[in-house]
């Protein structure tokens, strides 16, 4: 039989769980009016990875983000490239922009995930080889670097996939 420990069923967010410190395989599910959406997370101290499914109307899409460090790597079957974002434990937790950077997977949502213990595999942890990654924060940093001032939006010119376009003219605006 397993106890509260091994199998722990309750509302927590993906920051919750990277913050217990402990190594934790989560699933959820999760149905609406717009749909489903389930998932998995797998966490081993502050490395992370979410792979989630939504479908709606029949149609199914995925998308997946890895935290190894403080590097963010989002992709998903909707994205013709991947994103890349550099921000801190508490950045992350902290930014209301977090969500856009990350599609739809936000970091502070609350859900019912059923966990358990799982021995580390840590290859979950490095992001595939065959997607390209468009690297935000060092776009953004670049531009900082030489004018003084955060980009405006025209940084986000360069991405060719109308989804991340819009996040990161978004997230960049502050709207």
């Amino acid at each position: 039989s397993t106890t509260a420990t091994e199998n722990d069923n309750s509302s927590k967010s993906l920051m919750d769980l990277i913050s217990s410190g402990q190594s934790q395989r989560c699933t959820f599910e999760t149905s609406g009016e717009d749909g489903t959406t389930k998932g998995t997370a797998y966490v081993s101290g502050t490395n992370a990875r979410t792979d989630i499914t939504t479908t709606v109307d029949g149609k199914e899409s995925g998308i997946s983000m890895i935290r190894k460090a403080d590097d963010n790597y989002i992709w998903g079957s909707d994205l013709e490239e991947g994103i890349k974002m550099t921000l801190s434990l508490d950045e992350l937790s902290k930014n209301s922009q977090a969500s856009q950077y990350t599609g739809s997977v936000d970091p502070n949502q609350k859900v019912n995930f059923s966990c358990m213990p799982w021995t580390v595999d840590d290859s979950l942890f490095t992001p595939p080889a065959n997607i390209k990654f468009t690297d935000l924060s060092a776009m953004m940093e670049k531009i900082k670097g030489t004018t003084g001032t955060m980009p405006n939006t025209s940084v986000c010119d360069s991405i060719e996939e109308a989804d991340a376009k819009a996040s990161c003219i978004k997230a960049l605006s502050g709207n």
